[in-house]
């Protein structure tokens, strides 16, 4: 078995501990927004052939686990650990460097900005070529990164990794155009996805009351249908873009002349009665690209994603691309997702 260190959102490791049976490892340690793990001896990346982790913000491989000291000492750790690993390593481009610290560590910006600062001072003395290729990254994007990722997670513990997994959750800024916060959670899965409406695109809102999703649609030059019975507010009333249409989500049929391009939902319903209306729209009615947020509430978050990731009757089974996150502004709720064509 090989060592992983995950960390989540605050409240939600129990919930992680729980993901982890569907990787086929199991939680060691646990702490303040952060889970240790064991996974199968295989390669990193072989973790993922099926499904992404959700609930999992960033992933460190195999970390070094080391005893938190001064900063001028943590410093020396960090480059030591780090020019031992790059022997026989060809660096010539960018590499991400990441230094934080989650739950209880209670370190200030000022003192990881300044870990930062000695670690690449020192750096640069042993290694200045591989010393300027580094990237200072405060946000990981989606996907597998190689580079050097520090967290520390209390006063006196760090996890130290050459490799680093990012769910790309993310704080997203907020205008005050938009009518609701809900506009934040699409915002931030445009950026896992890739991709986001484009000018002259089509977008179907279903549950768009008070508009947060269809704002951010219309704001980018898509035109939206803006489904619901409830009124559409601020930046989305009265957009010349939005079209509100007072209908119940759950009946809303497209006209048949009209593709499609993205389904957005975010409706307050149980999820599987949600799923189910979703799965109807990926193999009936047809859309490209799907943005779908799911209230879990009392519902087994861990069993949804089973069903979401069933090979036979899941929505995975007819999606080109499927993601599916808990969002850095999600709560009791996840996100998912995806495209329908090559």
């Amino acid at each position: 078995m090989t060592t992983t260190f995950l960390i989540c959102a605050p409240q939600f490791e129990q919930i992680l501990a729980d993901e982890l049976a569907l990787f086929a490892m199991t939680a060691e340690q646990s702490g303040p927004d952060w889970v240790l793990a064991n996974r199968p001896s295989q390669e990193f990346n072989a973790l993922f052939s099926i499904r992404e982790f959700c609930f999992a913000r960033h992933i460190l491989d195999q970390p070094l686990e080391q005893p938190l000291a001064s900063l001028p000492a943590l410093a020396q750790t960090l480059c030591d650990f780090f020019c031992d690993s790059i022997k026989g390593e060809k660096i010539d481009g960018p590499w991400p460097l990441s230094i934080q610290a989650v739950g209880t560590a209670g370190l200030s910006k000022e003192k990881i900005q300044a870990v930062t600062e000695l670690f690449l001072a020192r750096l640069k003395k042993a290694v200045a070529r591989v010393a300027k290729l580094a990237k200072v990254a405060d946000h990981l994007p989606s996907g597998f990164h190689r580079g050097l990722f520090v967290q520390m997670i209390d006063t006196q513990k760090v996890f130290i990794s050459r490799q680093c997994w990012s769910g790309g959750q993310r704080r997203m800024q907020f205008k005050s155009e938009a009518p609701s916060r809900s506009y934040l959670k699409v915002e931030e899965a445009y950026a896992i996805l890739g991709t986001a409406p484009r000018q002259g695109e089509t977008v179907v809102d279903l549950g768009a009351a008070p508009g947060g999703w269809s704002y951010s649609a219309a704001e980018r030059g898509a035109r939206v249908t803006a489904v619901d019975n409830g009124p559409l507010k601020d930046g989305a009333r009265d957009h010349p873009l939005i079209e509100h249409l007072r209908e119940d989500a759950f009946d809303f049929k497209p006209s048949p002349k009209t593709k499609t391009d993205w389904l957005f939902c975010d409706l307050v319903e149980e999820p599987h009665h949600v799923l189910r209306m979703i799965k109807h729209w990926l193999t009936i009615l047809g859309c490209r690209y799907f943005i779908v947020n799911l209230k879990f509430g009392r519902s087994d978050p861990i069993q949804l994603l089973s069903q979401i990731y069933d090979q036979k009757t899941g929505l995975a089974s007819y999606c080109e691309s499927l993601r599916v996150r808990h969002l850095y502004h999600d709560r009791e709720e996840i996100t998912l997702m995806g495209n329908t064509e090559k």
